[in-house]
């Protein structure tokens, strides 16, 4: 029968318990003290033998539950810690939950380790902390009360309270998203764009506040740790973006380039991969290898234009020659070292140009330089557009793309010529920011582009002194699905013998200068030391670029025929002056001398004496290379014109070129104004001739 159990507090009975395992001894050993003390050194469980304890000890076994078994007992013994080694060891020991003991008994076969409970004491200051927070105004002292009682109740493996704080909803997630922010940056390509580079899903990305990506980011935090069974509108976390992003510009952050795509920043390139998981591939002098994006890497943005690229393969050393095959591109050498340079964000790159007949593959052939580049689909017509009607919309579509393809151009404005030029060169383009006000945005880019079309008219003339011009062998055209097989198989070698050949062009630009020929100064000096890079022989590039850009000059010649009537006009004059309009009368005249028919609207002709000087402004740079200058001014003096009437001058700057017989002097005759330069260059280079001789 058992025995009636004597009442007894939890405090009572801690004590009871407390003393046994103080006092009970075998051979002169106190048992449960060494027991206890090797748990702590040697974590070791403490076993305890049912059969000890004496009949009353027994009794309550009985009669108390497990749950009040475990508290008074891993009290007992937390206590006993608590006398030899001091509280500070004691909290350790609950904090980490080290104390494991286990009863020798049928009734209680189980580890036990530490309950969920309340000590005396801990009650004690949770009741003093309410008073805290029950009777103090102070916000800041009541947080800290509040604080504190989750970490007693932490400690006690109890649930924690949840407060009701006095925070609105927007002031909490500013707060935790300020929290959530590793950089902030305001973008020098657009001082409206402020960037920030976050932590999310274990990969740091960089993030522009206002976009769709931004508000997406804060919906996610705000569901996920601050209330999950709310929804909000877009315009809720608009007001969080939007306070974020005035602090940024009224506390005036750093400022720093964001990339698209491509960054070349302390002679490193990085290339965006566009992955999900936020990686790219860096080229230095030292090395090629995959990253993974962090707070001190360039800030990327990715547009919707961007997609993720295909790793790349280093087992080619052929793959770009595989894949001028397959382009079928005639100007094999010049063709790779102007994709080569594509990759190279920092300086103005010349645009490709592809024109012909209609079914001549143009749009695949130019949608696959961008694939290779700056993919922004699987298919072609992703990766291809049609020029924009509208001026902004132009420098938008320039502003999201890296590289930007145009396809079946047949006309371009001197308006959106001078928006790709400035877009070449990384000059800034103006755009309104609304409609609906007359602030202005900045926008300052440098970007690369390609263009085709059956036959495009480039007419101005600072866009054909950046452009090259390719030619195609389409006589071998294949089936698009054969193509697709093809280029799908080479394209990851094309981009790893590209990567491969600007790490080598790395380890030697430091060192390497030439003297630039062209406006073009830095494509030539990239240009020459990638030529170099693949094998080709020094000044081979230059040459071939330098002979590409007079049968431009040539070409433009057959498409104006003014040039030629400017010829037969200087071919026994040294100089010419007089009005526009009777240079216009003159150029009639020999038009019609000549067979040309003027009237004609496939004859590029100016129709009135008005038209001629912008038709002078377009032919001037093939003029310049055919040895001519032109001037176009109005008259401000008194003398055999009329005051005011547009003059017009042009200088035949003409040398025999039996003269010259260097590859120098014959460029100098085409670029230079001066007859003088001309002939004191080419004394200075004979010299130099005979010296190195």
């Amino acid at each position: 029968m058992t025995q009636e159990i004597q009442y007894y507090t939890d405090s009572a009975l801690s004590d009871l318990f407390r003393e046994f395992f103080t006092q009970f001894k075998i051979d002169n050993e106190y048992k449960y003290v060494k027991l206890i003390d090797a748990s702590i050194i040697q974590s070791k469980i403490i076993e305890i033998d049912y059969n000890d304890f004496t009949d009353e000890m027994k009794n309550i076994f009985e009669n108390k539950s497990e749950k009040i078994i475990h508290e008074i007992m891993y009290r007992a013994i937390i206590e006993i810690f608590q006398v030899r080694y001091g509280s500070g060891e004691r909290i350790n020991i609950e904090h980490e939950d080290i104390l494991k003991f286990k009863i020798i008994n049928s009734k209680f076969n189980k580890i036990f380790s530490k309950p969920n409970y309340f000590t005396d004491e801990m009650k004690k200051q949770i009741n003093t902390h309410w008073e805290v927070i029950k009777e103090n105004k102070n916000k800041k002292k009541r947080q800290l009360a509040q604080e504190k009682i989750n970490e007693i109740e932490k400690l006690a493996g109890k649930e924690l309270t949840k407060w009701i704080d006095d925070k609105s909803d927007e002031h909490k997630l500013l707060d935790l998203v300020e929290s959530r922010i590793y950089k902030i940056i305001i973008s020098q390509n657009n001082s409206h764009e402020v960037y920030t580079v976050v932590k999310f899903e274990n990969h740091f990305e960089s993030i522009l506040l206002g976009s769709e990506r931004s508000i997406d980011w804060l919906n996610v935090l705000m569901n996920t740790e601050i209330k999950p069974d709310r929804l909000y509108s877009n315009d809720f976390y608009k007001i969080i973006l939007n306070t974020i992003i005035a602090k940024a510009k009224m506390k005036s952050v750093p400022k720093e380039h964001v990339f698209n795509r491509i960054s070349f920043k302390n002679n490193e390139i990085i290339y965006d991969l566009a992955n999900d998981d936020f990686q790219g591939i860096l080229i230095s002098s030292k090395k090629i290898s995959k990253i993974s994006f962090d707070e001190n890497t360039p800030v990327f943005t990715r547009p919707k234009t961007t997609i993720q690229q295909d790793l790349p393969i280093y087992d080619n050393e052929n793959a770009l020659d595989d894949l001028v095959d397959l382009l079928q591109i005639k100007d094999r050498q010049l063709f790779k070292i102007h994709l080569i340079s594509k990759f190279l964000e920092h300086i103005p790159i010349p645009i490709m140009l592809f024109d012909g007949k209609a079914g001549s593959f143009k749009t695949t052939t130019t949608a696959s330089i961008k694939r290779i580049i700056d993919p922004s689909g699987s298919t072609k017509e992703d990766n291809v557009m049609s020029i924009p009607n509208k001026y902004d919309d132009i420098i938008m579509a320039l502003y999201h793309r890296y590289e930007t393809v145009l396809e079946n151009v047949t006309k371009i404005d001197n308006e959106t010529s001078d928006v790709f030029c400035r877009a070449i060169t990384g000059s800034s383009n103006i755009k309104r920011e609304l409609y609906s006000n007359f602030d202005e945005v900045i926008l300052t880019f440098k970007r690369k582009l390609t263009i085709n079309g059956v036959t495009p008219n480039l007419d101005n003339t600072d866009l054909q002194q950046r452009i090259i011009s390719y030619d195609r062998n389409t006589s071998k055209i294949i089936g698009e699905d054969e193509y697709e097989r093809i280029f799908a198989e080479i394209k990851p070698k094309v981009l790893g013998q590209i990567f491969q050949t600007l790490q080598k062009v790395l380890c030697k630009i430091d060192n390497f200068s030439i003297v630039p020929k062209t406006r073009m100064a830095d494509f030539e000096k990239w240009g020459e030391l990638i030529s170099q890079s693949l094998g080709y022989e020094e000044e081979s590039f230059r040459e071939l670029y330098l002979s590409k850009l007079e049968s431009s000059a040539i070409s433009s010649k057959e498409a104006h025929p003014i040039v030629s009537i400017i010829e037969a006009i200087m071919a026994d004059k040294k100089d010419y002056r007089d009005t526009m309009g009777n240079l216009y009368s003159l150029i009639k005249k020999i038009a019609v001398e000549m067979g040309i028919d003027i009237t004609s609207k496939y004859i590029r002709f100016p129709k009135i004496s008005g038209q001629l000087g912008r038709e002078l402004t377009v032919v001037e740079p093939v003029l310049e290379k055919l040895g001519y200058s032109v001037k176009q001014w109005n008259n401000t003096e008194y003398n055999e014109f009329t005051k005011n009437a547009k003059l017009v001058s042009i200088s035949n700057n003409f040398i025999p070129m039996n003269d010259y017989s260097c590859t120098e002097c014959l460029w100098f005759i085409h670029t230079h104004k001066s007859l003088n330069q001309v002939q004191l260059d080419h004394k200075q280079h004979k010299i130099e001739m005979i010296s190195n001789a």
